[in-house]
């Protein structure tokens, strides 16, 4: 490790260091790019930046952590900490990235590996081929994209827009007043209530759609469904006929009450069944 002296005047003017701690600028952002190093990223308090296992380029307003082709070290984890206030970019090849009490804003971008995240208070937006997973996301933005793999999100808050090509999508616990969740192949599973004034718009190609809610659910919900069932446990209120359509694809239209009907949902399944369960008969 370097001498703290010599370290801070590579941070001054710029420059490389390796398995070292050193303190960053208000603003700073840091970028960590691997190509087969897993990568493990923690959140803290203060302005101190921990790096294990990878180099560290230190140049005004960024710091650029790249991790090791070749060498001592190349095989092993990219151990990162970073104070909570940073914008933190990942990018990895092949890999796992596990971030716990996730910095303000976060972005990552895996190809070929698993993305795990913790904690989070303003933005976060996740891509990766796939599986992706979020737990206690209390910010004002999230959005997660998946190619192949699931997608599983336990409590969170804030704007959300999650997309999956190949895998199922899980969401519990959500506090959100607008999401949009879309599902290319896979089945779609919301667990937890809605919120009054929020609106919501689920919708799977090829799977079915699965709402847990309390029995006391209070929404408006339209569904439209094309090659699939339709089934509630919990009691509503039809507004209007049930629209058929046939034809190559038939249509089938359905706009139910729940309560005093304040939630804004709509349910769109091409080839999936819609299932409205009361959350205390399940688990």
């Amino acid at each position: 490790m370097l001498p703290a002296l010599l370290l801070y005047a590579v941070i001054a003017a710029g420059g490389t260091a390796s398995d070292t701690t050193f303190r960053l600028a208000r603003g700073t952002a840091v970028d960590i790019s691997s190509f087969a190093q897993p990568v493990v990223v923690t959140g803290g308090a203060g302005d101190e930046v921990s790096v294990q296992g990878a180099d560290v380029d230190v140049g005004r307003g960024q710091v650029s952590i790249e991790g090791r082709m070749f060498g001592p070290g190349a095989q092993g984890p990219i151990v990162v900490r970073v104070p909570t206030w940073v914008h933190l970019t990942v990018d990895a090849v092949n890999g796992a990235v596990t971030i716990t009490n996730a910095p303000a804003r976060v972005e990552v971008d895996a190809v070929n590996g698993r993305v795990d995240v913790s904690g989070g208070t303003g933005q976060m937006m996740l891509s990766a081929i796939g599986e992706i997973v979020v737990r206690g996301f209390t910010g004002t933005q999230l959005d997660i994209e998946a190619v192949s793999g699931g997608i599983s999100v336990r409590g969170a808050t804030g704007k959300i827009a999650i997309e999956n090509v190949n895998g199922p999508i899980q969401l519990e616990g959500i506090d959100s007043r607008d999401v949009t969740v879309e599902s290319t192949n896979g089945q779609v599973r919301w667990r937890g209530g809605f919120d009054p004034a929020g609106r919501y718009r689920i919708e799977s190609h090829n799977g079915g759609i699965d709402v847990h809610a309390p029995a006391n659910l209070n929404a408006r919900i339209r569904f439209i469904t094309f090659q699939g069932s339709l089934s509630s446990e919990i009691p509503a209120t039809i507004a209007g006929p049930d629209e058929r359509r046939n034809g190559p694809m038939s249509e089938r239209k359905v706009t139910a009450t729940y309560g005093r009907g304040q939630a804004t949902i709509d349910i769109t399944t091409f080839n999936g069944g819609v299932q409205v369960r009361d959350i205390s008969q399940t688990r």
